[in-house]
C-alpha cells in the first residue's frame, strides 16, 4: 500500500471500497484510489491464498511489472514483451526477498548512517490510506 504514495502524484481525494469476498476473512479486496492528479490507483489483496505480491504502474509509453517486489519488468507501449531488469540482492539468496538488505538499513539506522528506511511521516500516510480500505 506504501507503494501509493511512491508511484501516483497529489492527495488521495476519494477511496472506493468494491469488493470483500468473505467479510469476517477478508480474503479478497478491491479498492480503487483517487488522486488530485487524476491517477489512479487500484489495491487488490488475496488474503491467505497464494498469489505473489506484486505493483503495476502504467503510463502512456510504459507498463512497469514489479512481481514479486524483489523483481522489475516493463513492457513498452509498442510492444507485447516484457524486459525484464535485475534488481535482485545476490546476499539475500536463500533467505526470504529483500530481508538480508532490510536488515542492513536497519543497522546503518541504529548506527545513525545515511539509510534507505521509510521515515515516520511516510509511514503515517500509509497507515491513513489502509484505515481507509479496511474501516
Amino acid at each position: 500500500i506504501d507503494y501509493f504514495n511512491i508511484f501516483c502524484r497529489g492527495k488521495i481525494t476519494k477511496i472506493k471500497n468494491f469488493y470483500t469476498l468473505n467479510k469476517k476473512k477478508s480474503n479478497i479486496k478491491t479498492s480503487q484510489i483517487e488522486f488530485s492528479s487524476g491517477d489512479l490507483g487500484q489495491y487488490n489483496c488475496v488474503w491467505n491464498m497464494p498469489g505473489p505480491w506484486a505493483v503495476y504502474v502504467t503510463t502512456q509509453a510504459k507498463r512497469y511489472e514489479i512481481k514479486p517486489l524483489e523483481s522489475l519488468k516493463y513492457q513498452k507501449r509498442e510492444s507485447r514483451y516484457l524486459i525484464n531488469l535485475d534488481l535482485k540482492y545476490k546476499k539475500d539468496l536463500g533467505c526470504k526477498p529483500g530481508l538480508v538488505n532490510q536488515t542492513r538499513q536497519m543497522y546503518f539506522f541504529l548506527k545513525k548512517k545515511k539509510n534507505n528506511l521509510v521515515k515516520l511521516r511516510e509511514a503515517y500516510k500509509t497507515m491513513k490510506i489502509i484505515d481507509r480500505i479496511y474501516k
